[in-house]
């Protein structure tokens, strides 16, 4: 890639920063913000003015001071010194104290927008994303937005704004050589680092892809802490993390020599300009050319410009971590989601719960599908069971039905509404699911069971509780509803979690209820308790269940059996065991004389 390439492709990356910032500002609500901003600008310019202004007057000052003036002509020029190097100070201070609520209120918009933005992404995008790159991108927003607003607005700008009127003054004031020695060293400096930019962003990006890998390992051993206890394998994952730590070490130390060899070359191109430019304005005050106090003028000036050049090459690095963190930032946000809404759709209206499967094909990759000619139907208030081996398809009904992903072809109805032509926001409100893995929230029992009804009164939540026959649990407990479940409910046994999943569910009011797998995890005991709960809260509501043991679902009004994509058979469970088929294979397998009684019995009492 050639160096005028790879300026411009860094350009273009600012450039989408900077208006992805602008954007976060443009709204009415935030205009008070805008004139802050404004303001603190201005104060730049100010600050400017007045730094430019202070050498000419030390200058002036050194001269007076080698001749005899009045006193008050000196302490004047004395004083006016002083003010406006003490101005320049406080103005850059008040600049601070001003630009600190924009820079805090642009990064928790942009984190907002983040988070916004990773809960409206499809499913598939969270399927195949590591949590831990993810958290890792969210936590370096604080540090990207600072360092670039800071070091570019308050820094970078003003500095470049400032050396030109410094080259102006030169040019003016003194001799034109002066401004082109300087001019010659900036852009000494400047070409220096465009040259090594590419090497040192691509040492930068390695690092920062080590950082992403190795937060992502830390958490994904950290939310499998159970496992890892079971298998006894905590040397295990510290080897597994310390492996990326390594990694991460040596793209750091590879980066950071990078970093410190520019750095070097940097401050090489500055002292030689530093020196060319005394030694010249110093022969010229022992030719008589220059005055002491021009000299100490010109040799403030060009303090003023070499001192930002040495410390820009710190500055470039901060600023090219940040955009390089902001890559990773705008490509989340440049995501865009597999499941959208139409143009100009309207809610669902769904007041009986029939649902219809027509001629349904779904691929989760282009040469795969996992779901073929699905087509069934369920009246209102009536149950199916979906049921098949591990990998039929099963929970992926669910999932479209819930337009976690779109279709190919076909068609889902909801009391003779396509699914696919109204919002998908308002089909989830009327659609209430109990999981296979129940994970809650590390709060407490009210707020897990009240999360499908925020505004839920305690009364609501009771009542839910109570029909999920888990109320009784909970106020025999020191703290009650306020007991803090922990971290994806580990407090709670399997039992205790879904019958918080269930009362949750029962709290949304919906007129479908999904039950995925919803006992298949718990004992035989707990199961059947919380199979008689299933069926008693979904009396007179649509249900589907998804299963693979099969005795979950023997009451249900209609069994469809999936296999490898397809309805391979479907019926009532005694149609099924009458037909000898798949469904017959699979309870001859699954179930023993005992708990075969078990659920005939249970059949029974249902009919």
């Amino acid at each position: 890639m050639s160096l005028n390439t790879n300026f411009m492709k860094n350009m273009v990356r600012y450039l989408t920063v900077f208006k992805l910032l602008a954007s976060l500002l443009s709204s009415k609500e935030e205009r008070s913000i805008r004139w802050r901003f404004y303001f603190a600008e201005s104060l730049v310019v100010a600050t400017i003015i007045l730094n430019v202004l202070t050498p000419i007057v030390y200058g002036r000052v050194i001269d007076i001071l080698k001749i005899s003036h009045p006193v008050a002509i000196v302490a004047a020029l004395l004083i006016s010194y002083g003010l406006v190097w003490t101005l320049s100070q406080t103005l850059v201070q008040i600049r601070g104290i001003i630009a600190f609520k924009v820079v805090r209120r642009i990064i928790r918009k942009l984190s907002l927008k983040l988070f916004s933005h990773l809960h409206n992404l499809s499913l598939r995008y969270h399927l195949d994303r590591k949590t831990g790159a993810i958290t890792t991108s969210i936590d370096r927003i604080d540090y990207s937005v600072t360092a670039i607003f800071w070091h570019i607005l308050f820094y970078l700008l003003p500095t470049i704004i400032e050396v030109f009127i410094i080259q102006i003054i030169l040019m003016r004031y003194f001799e034109w050589y002066y401004a082109a020695i300087l001019t010659l060293g900036i852009v000494a400096f400047i070409g220096f680092t465009l040259l090594c930019a590419r090497w040192d962003t691509k040492r930068l990006q390695l690092a920062n892809e080590a950082g992403n890998e190795t937060g992502s390992t830390a958490v994904d051993s950290l939310l499998n802490y159970e496992t890892v206890k079971y298998f006894n394998n905590e040397n295990h994952e510290q080897e597994r993390y310390d492996k990326a730590l390594a990694a991460h070490e040596s793209a750091n130390v590879k980066s950071d020599i990078t970093f410190e060899s520019v750095n070097l070359g940097q401050n090489f191109i500055v002292g030689v300009t530093l020196t060319c430019m005394t030694l010249v304005a110093g022969l010229n005050v022992s030719y008589g050319n220059l005055t002491v106090g021009d000299f100490v003028a010109l040799n403030a000036y060009l303090i003023r410009i070499t001192t930002p050049l040495a410390f820009l090459g710190y500055v470039i690095r901060e600023l090219k971590n940040a955009v390089t963190n902001f890559d990773d930032i705008i490509k989340i946000i440049n995501e865009t989601p597999e499941v959208q809404n139409k143009t100009g759709v309207g809610k669902i209206n769904i007041s009986q719960g029939a649902v219809d499967f027509k001629n349904v094909n779904f691929a989760f990759d282009t040469d795969r599908f996992a779901l073929k000619n699905i087509s069934f139907s369920i009246q209102p208030g009536k149950s199916l069971a979906i049921v098949g081996q591990s990998g039929s398809g099963k929970s992926t009904l669910m999932r479209l039905l819930l337009r976690l992903f779109n279709i190919q072809s076909g068609e889902i109805l909801i009391d003779g509404q396509d699914i696919s032509k109204t919002s998908q926001e308002s089909v989830r409100n009327n659609i209430a699911v109990v999981p296979q893995d129940t994970i809650l929230f590390n709060d407490s029992i009210y707020y897990n069971i009240a999360y499908a009804k925020p505004s839920a009164t305690q009364e609501e939540v009771t009542r839910a509780a109570k029909a999920a026959h888990i109320h009784e649990y909970i106020t025999q407990l020191p703290e009650g509803y306020k007991t803090i479940v922990g971290e994806r409910g580990l407090k709670l046994s399997g039992g205790e979690k879904q019958r918080i999943a269930i009362a949750r569910a029962i709290l949304k009011q919906s007129k479908i209820y999904i039950f995925d797998e919803a006992t298949s995890s718990l004992d035989s005991r707990t199961e059947s308790e919380i199979q008689k709960n299933i069926i008693e809260i979904s009396q007179g509501i649509t249900t589907i269940i998804i299963a693979h043991r099969l005795s979950t679902v023997i009451h249900a009004n209609k069994i469809i059996v999936m296999d490898k994509g397809e309805i391979a058979e479907a019926g009532t469970h005694d149609e099924l065991l009458n037909r000898d088929g798949i469904y017959a294979k699979l309870w001859h397998q699954q179930v023993t004389k005992s708990n075969l009684q078990e659920s005939l019995s249970l059949l029974v009492s249902q009919k």
